[in-house]
């Protein structure tokens, strides 16, 4: 028999067990004997651990994954035990000891969420009235995004900057993104002060004070003088203090939802009552380090308005295809439902190109598969135009809202280019897709002044927002689409024919780009075409510049484009989507040209 029958076993011994006293407690009252309580408790207890054991072993938790555990939680990663079964055990067994089977408990759930949390419940319930046994009800199901995986690392190093801004648009995973990182520091023995604001309320700076206050403590008094953001800051302070002692001696402010406090009230924050909290928390011989993580929609400009600290700034943008499918199959496996490869691979293409890669636009539709429907049936045609209606427009209006009024329309022709430079903002605007009076250095300080747009690789560009716009623009004014991508493709043409040309490898890369945006609102043919255009291309690159220099510069540069690639495969997929063809004989063709 294997440990995990044997557990079961147990389980079942255990339960019948409670019945049988519980039922005594009840007949009894209080003439019960004082044993059974004593008894009812302890069995409760090992039945919690005999269900954590169980769900360590279901979780197919591996060695590294195991000693991190108990790492974290006993602060050593040895554990006793040959196979993975007797490691399993003796951690569980070592953990309750310690008081953390809380902390356990969320840790299986944090790392393995395709196991319910009512698993990890001890027993059934039984109910005073007539001793029968009810259920738990099922919570609903939360999809889970495997990514964020860099931004997790960053921000949990110990050489991370202190101060951090989280900005992005609605729905692109912050709150949940907060959660991982609080119960990380939490594990890590950090005192975490996790506020959540609500975006229809606004808050005073007194206001704002006392629901960090009450974070840390009950016993607040009213009558204690918060009036200045001096004052906010040595308040709460004084609190953590009383919190902190030899198990913790670190502290990490979570705000969410920040964007409702306003500029004033976020600069009286930042330049009061951080920098006096700080410096009151130095006054203690146990505190070592203060942090603060700030999350909310359009904050990225708070960086400006600080003089006393200087937040950094973590943008958020959409996910990859690969993250995606892999949320598909565990969305599938924690509602089980049995969808094929095959099926999930086309359900995640069509997701990733309808959204964009937008994290709350791909939750909220895969909500509404039904079991048994083919991705193209459930996404493509009538499908995907109420999804979009429903979901995504109202999202991307939203997204528009967050932008400059002045700036809106640029942003729009903008998003059907993934790099640019002020010699195509003021192509852009010679050709009249972008209306400025100005010069097109001062519209390209504008942009980056929105911290949507950023420089990199001696290029602008825009990757939190750009997609979703691209959708909106293609889809209400495909004529202007068409329009956009035929003026890019002359720009970049051009600008690959200059042998002065800064980094033709990305230009040739994003001519591509436009190429293959072009050919997607084709019928036919599309295949033929990008092949055909391939060769002009390398042609074009041979005959002005260097080839053989640039040759392998522009191979890697296209190898790491993982947006290209996926509208490649997808916009060039004969049948259902393949994460590497046609791609990889696109590769084979600039292997061999020459």
């Amino acid at each position: 028999m294997s440990r995990e029958d044997d557990i079961k076993k147990l389980i079942s011994t255990h339960n019948k067990r409670l019945q049988e006293l519980e039922q005594k407690k009840a007949s009894y009252g209080i003439s019960a004997d004082p044993s059974i309580p004593i008894e009812i408790k302890d069995i409760e207890a090992e039945t919690q651990i005999l269900r954590i054991e169980l769900e360590l072993l279901r979780g197919n938790f591996d060695d590294t994954e195991l000693r991190k555990i108990s790492f974290f939680l006993l602060g050593r990663g040895t554990l006793q035990g040959d196979m993975v079964e007797d490691k399993v055990q003796y951690l569980t067994r070592a953990v309750a000891e310690g008081s953390k089977i809380e902390t356990l408990t969320e840790y299986i759930r944090e790392f393995r969420p395709t196991i319910s949390p009512d698993s990890l419940e001890v027993r059934p319930t039984i109910s005073p009235d007539n001793l029968k046994i009810t259920s738990p009800q099922k919570s609903p199901t939360q999809i889970e995004f495997v990514n964020r995986v860099s931004e997790i690392q960053y921000i949990t190093n110990p050489l991370c900057p202190p101060y951090l801004l989280m900005s992005a648009p609605g729905g692109y995973g912050k709150t949940k993104l907060l959660e991982t990182l609080k119960f990380q520091f939490e594990q890590q023995g950090w005192l975490c002060i996790s506020i959540k604001l609500n975006r229809k309320n606004t808050y005073s700076l007194q206001e704002l004070t006392r629901i960090i206050l009450r974070e840390i403590t009950d016993e607040i008094s009213e009558r204690q003088t918060i009036e200045t953001p001096a004052q906010c800051g040595s308040a709460i302070a004084t609190q953590i203090l009383g919190r902190l002692g030899r198990d913790k001696s670190n502290c990490i402010l979570l705000i969410d939802e920040a964007e409702t406090l306003g500029v004033d009230i976020a600069k009286q924050l930042l330049d009061g009552i951080i920098p006096t909290l700080n410096n009151g928390l130095k006054v203690s011989a146990s505190f070592e380090t203060f942090r603060m993580i700030i999350a909310g929609r359009y904050i990225a400009d708070w960086q400006r308005i600080t003089h006393e600290i200087r937040p950094d700034l973590i943008p958020l943008g959409p996910f990859t295809f690969p993250v995606v499918q892999e949320s598909v199959r565990c969305y599938a496996e924690k509602e089980e439902i049995i969808i094929n490869a095959e099926t999930r691979r086309g359900i995640a293409s069509h997701l990733m190109y309808l959204t964009g890669g937008h994290p709350g636009c791909i939750a909220r539709i895969l909500k509404r598969y039904e079991p048994g429907v083919t991705a193209d049936l459930f996404l493509l045609g009538e499908g995907g135009d109420n999804h979009y209606e429903t979901v995504i427009r109202p999202v991307i209006e939203e997204i528009r809202n967050g932008i400059p009024r002045q700036l809106r329309k640029t942003f729009d022709t903008l998003s059907v280019v993934r790099y640019f430079n002020p010699r195509l903002l003021q192509y852009f605007a010679k050709t009249g897709l972008i209306v400025w009076s100005k010069s097109e250095h001062e519209l390209s300080d504008q942009l980056t002044q929105t911290y949507l747009v950023t420089r990199e690789k001696g290029f602008l560009q825009d990757g939190v927002i750009r997609r979703m716009l691209a959708i909106r623009l293609r889809r209400t004014n495909p004529k202007r689409f068409i329009r956009i991508c035929e003026e890019a493709v002359a720009f970049y043409e051009e600008s690959l024919q200059n042998p002065k040309v800064i980094r033709p490898d990305v230009i040739a890369v994003e001519l591509l780009f436009q190429t293959l945006q072009l050919l997607s609102l084709e019928a036919s043919g599309r295949k033929q075409k990008m092949f055909t255009r391939l060769s002009d291309i390398l042609e074009m690159l041979t005959n002005v510049h260097d080839f053989d220099d640039i040759k392998q510069v522009f191979f890697d540069f296209l190898n790491k484009d993982w947006e290209f690639q996926f509208n490649f495969n997808y916009l060039l997929r004969d049948g259902t989507y393949d994460h590497e063809h046609p791609f990889t004989e696109f590769k084979q063709k600039i292997e061999d040209f020459r």
